[in-house]
């Protein structure tokens, strides 16, 4: 399956690419509603991963230092919020 060779090829570029995926500190951000956020930072960066297990899209409304920063996993800028498709991931870098 080409679409999920290149998703995985995506996570591996995303993960050498932060310092904070390798060495970071991890920091549960919240959970509920099958829906989970964490944060991962280190000296050079900071990401904010939340993972949507519904099976329908939700919006999250993100903390101050993540607004309107750009989504690794598509390239799309979030706003106040993100949306976040049924089943789906972001990856979002401060």
């Amino acid at each position: 399956d080409i679409d999920l060779l290149a998703h995985y090829r995506k996570l591996g570029e995303i993960r050498r690419s932060l310092h904070c995926l390798k060495e970071g500190k991890f920091t549960p951000y919240s959970a509920m509603l099958s829906c989970v956020a964490y944060i991962r930072e280190s000296e050079e960066d900071k990401i904010l991963v939340i993972a949507n297990k519904n099976f329908h899209d939700i919006d999250y409304n993100l903390p101050e230092e993540f607004k309107h920063k750009t989504d690794l996993l598509t390239g799309t800028t979030a706003g106040y919020s993100i949306n976040i498709p049924a089943y789906g991931a972001v990856i979002i870098k401060k």
